[in-house]
């Protein structure tokens, strides 16, 4: 996550961050 900038483009790649994390979740679970 960027520490630079607005908070709220640190919150938005913390979200997308979080957000890619969980998509490649289920597409393990859907795999499996």
């Amino acid at each position: 996550v960027e520490l630079i900038g607005p908070p709220t483009n640190r919150i938005k790649s913390g979200l997308l961050d979080t957000l890619e994390e969980l998509m490649n979740q289920y597409e393990y679970k859907m795999d499996n």
